[in-house]
C-alpha cells in the first residue's frame, strides 16, 4: 500500500484537464506516486498528503511539441553547427531537452538529428541519465541527392550526419531500414524543397512516389509510420499518395490535396512559427539572403493551407475556433 509520504495534492490550481471540458476554478489534484488519482473540485485530500500551494497558477497536461530539432539551437543558419563538435552537439540537445521540460512540454517528436543523437538522448532519458521530454525520434533524415537534407558542401564537408542520402526505391528501402534499426519512432523523408537549404527551390517535389513508397512499406513493416518535410503542393500530393502519415510544413496546400489528405488520414503538422520566425528577423538576425528571400516567398501561404486542411479534416462549422489563425 502506498504511505501518505507518497501521496502529493496540487491545491487552489485554475484545472485545465484536457478532455475539452471548460476548466475549473479552486481545483485540487491528487498524485499517488507517478498515478494522479483524481483530479477536481472538491476532492478530499488525505491527512499528511505534501500539501502544493497552486493558487493564482494553472494546471494543465504536459503540452505536445510535434516537429522539433533538440540538437539544433536556433541558430540563424543550420550550417553554424559545423563548429562544434559531435561530443557538445549532443551535451547541446540534453540541454534543450530540459529546457523544453521545463517549458511544459512532456513529449516531443524529433524530426532529424545528426548521427542518430535524438534516438540516444531518448534512451538516455527513459534511463534516468538525463531529464527531459519523452522524444518520438526519427533519427537521421533521408533526403535525395541535392535535396533538402542534402548538407553536403561543395567544399567536400559533410553536416555530421545530418541527413541520409538515397536515389532510387533500392536506396530509400535501405535507408529507412538504416533508420528503423538504430531506433528511429519514424522515418522522416524530404518530398519538397525547403526554406533553410540553399541549393533547392521551395516548392520543387523531391522524390518520386515509388521512393516515398517505399520508405511507407519498411516502416509499415515494423508498425512504424513515415512523416515528410513538404511545402510544395506536388510534393505534398506525392508524400500522400505513397502513405505518408503526416506532413510537415505543408505550406502550400490546395483544397484538392487538402481533401486527399483528409481521406487519406494524413495529418498536418503546420510548424506556423519557423516561416514567420525568419521573417521577424531577417538579415539583420544573421539568416542567410537565399532563407529570407524563399520564406517571403511562402510567407501569405501557411495560414490559408491550415484552414483548407482544418476544413476539410473537421469540416467548415468546426473551423470557427481556429478563425484567429
Amino acid at each position: 500500500m502506498t504511505s501518505k509520504r507518497q501521496l502529493k495534492a496540487i491545491t487552489g490550481a485554475y484545472l485545465i484537464d484536457g478532455t475539452g471540458a471548460d476548466p475549473v476554478r479552486d481545483a485540487a489534484v491528487l498524485i499517488e506516486g507517478d498515478v494522479i488519482r483524481d483530479a477536481g473540485r472538491g476532492i478530499d485530500v488525505p491527512d499528511g498528503a505534501e500539501i502544493l500551494d497552486a493558487s493564482g497558477m494553472t494546471v494543465m497536461p504536459g503540452l505536445v511539441d510535434a516537429h522539433v530539432h533538440l540538437c539544433l539551437n536556433g541558430e540563424p543558419s543550420i550550417f553554424s553547427m559545423l563548429q562544434h563538435t559531435p561530443g557538445l552537439i549532443q551535451l547541446m540537445a540534453a540541454r534543450n531537452a530540459l529546457s523544453t521540460l521545463e517549458a511544459g512540454y512532456t513529449t516531443v517528436r524529433d524530426m532529424g538529428a545528426p548521427m542518430g543523437f535524438a534516438i540516444s538522448l531518448k534512451r538516455a532519458i527513459e534511463m534516468g541519465v538525463a531529464r527531459g521530454p519523452r522524444i518520438m525520434a526519427s533519427g537521421r533524415i533521408i533526403s535525395q541527392t541535392g535535396g533538402h537534407a542534402d548538407f553536403h558542401l561543395p567544399i567536400g564537408l559533410s553536416f555530421g550526419e545530418m541527413s541520409r542520402i538515397a536515389d532510387g526505391p533500392d536506396e530509400v528501402r535501405k535507408a529507412a531500414r538504416e533508420q528503423l534499426k538504430e531506433g528511429a519512432d519514424w522515418v522522416k523523408v524530404c518530398s519538397s524543397g525547403g526554406v533553410m537549404s540553399p541549393s533547392d527551390p521551395v516548392d520543387t517535389s523531391q522524390f518520386t512516389i515509388h521512393e516515398l513508397r517505399a520508405a511507407v512499406e519498411e516502416a509499415a513493416a515494423v508498425g512504424r509510420a513515415v512523416a515528410s518535410h513538404a511545402h510544395g503542393t506536388t510534393g505534398i500530393r506525392n508524400a500522400v499518395e505513397a502513405g505518408v502519415r503526416t506532413i510537415e510544413h505543408g505550406t502550400i496546400m490546395d483544397d484538392e490535396v487538402a481533401a486527399l489528405m483528409a481521406e487519406r488520414g494524413a495529418f498536418h503538422v503546420p510548424t506556423l512559427v519557423a516561416t514567420r520566425s525568419i521573417l521577424e528577423h531577417g538579415r539583420e538576425g544573421g539568416i542567410p539572403k537565399y532563407a529570407v528571400e524563399k520564406a517571403e516567398q511562402l510567407a501569405d501561404h501557411p495560414a490559408r493551407s491550415i484552414s483548407r486542411y482544418l476544413s476539410k479534416r473537421m469540416g467548415p462549422k468546426s473551423l470557427r475556433k481556429w478563425a484567429h489563425l
